[in-house]
């Protein structure tokens, strides 16, 4: 073996020292644990450390929700395409940041006493030229169905994932992506819906709170989540679709998710008018039927 130059210089490297990570234990030598990451700086906590943690948190773009949140206004088919590539290191994930937002969302509906299902209901009133009507029971129903989606808001969304991810997979078949890549990306895009229902319940609360201003904002917000979406699968598939070939396939795929949607909704309203509202219908009337009437008293003469 030949000499080093080190050694033919009669100069030996001394390993620099190991310490073992405060996270896992692991001995390292370095800024970061091999293992867990974790930083090998890691000090008591004084109020120094607080001062600086507080800004450095909220503001710090370089990874995080923040950094997450403004690649993906700026960027969006080309960070989740970095992202489904492998680099996500500094990006917070995706469904992760749904629950914050949906979080956020939630906070925000019950902070400023919206009901966004009953002034979409109020809309569609509107536009429809239709009463309210119906029978108590089916008042009751739609009340509960409100509540029930209000209360499980973030569920819900995520239950529809799958459904737009196979439109959205379908109208892109043989593009390259898989099924579960496809989930990943609509995940990504429902992060920003979410921060659009965000500003459309400031927006609506701004603009005064009446069911002509929840209709304006709520198609503002529409339109503009379509834009986006199509935005951001120009941007996904650019080299392997042509631009407008890709918008069009986005679009196409965002009408036909939201229909499937309504269509589900409908079937789901079906089967309980079916099951629930016609069988109590004809269960009173039964009753009605068998009740011997009862008459008032012939006045005295």
């Amino acid at each position: 073996m030949h000499p080093t130059p080190h050694e033919r210089s009669g100069l030996t490297l001394e390993a620099p020292p190991k310490i073992a990570c405060k996270n896992c234990g692991t001995p390292f030598a370095g800024r970061y644990c091999n293992h867990c990451g974790q930083r090998a700086d890691t000090h008591r906590i004084t109020w120094h450390y607080i001062w600086h943690e507080i800004p450095h948190s909220v503001w710090h773009v370089d990874k995080g929700i923040l950094f997450t949140l403004k690649e993906l206004f700026i960027r969006p088919g080309y960070t989740i395409r970095e992202f489904l590539d492998g680099k996500r290191v500094n990006h917070y994930r995706p469904l992760a940041l749904v629950l914050v937002l949906g979080t956020v969302l939630t906070f925000l509906v019950h902070s400023l006493q919206v009901d966004m299902m009953e002034e979409t209901q109020k809309a569609m009133r509107e536009v429809t030229g239709l009463g309210e009507g119906g029978s108590q029971r089916v008042q009751a129903f739609q009340a509960e169905v409100n509540a029930f989606a209000e209360k499980y808001r973030n569920l819900i969304q995520i239950f529809f994932l799958p459904v737009t991810s196979l439109f959205t997979w379908w109208f892109f078949r043989k593009k390259g992506l898989n099924y579960p890549e496809h989930l990943v990306t609509n995940t990504f895009l429902m992060n920003f819906s979410l921060v659009v229902s965000i500003g459309t319940i400031l927006l609506f609360k701004a603009v005064g709170g009446s069911t002509a201003a929840y209709s304006l904002v709520q198609s503002l917000g529409m339109l503009v989540a379509l834009a986006y979406t199509m935005w951001a699968f120009v941007q996904l598939f650019r080299g392997r679709v042509k631009p407008w070939s890709a918008a069009l396939r986005a679009a196409g795929a965002s009408l036909a998710s939201m229909v499937a949607v309504i269509v589900l909704a409908m079937l789901v309203g079906i089967g309980y008018a079916l099951f629930v509202l016609v069988p109590e219908a004809k269960k009173q009337k039964e009753v009605q039927r068998t009740t011997p009437a009862v008459h008032a008293p012939l006045p005295k003469k």
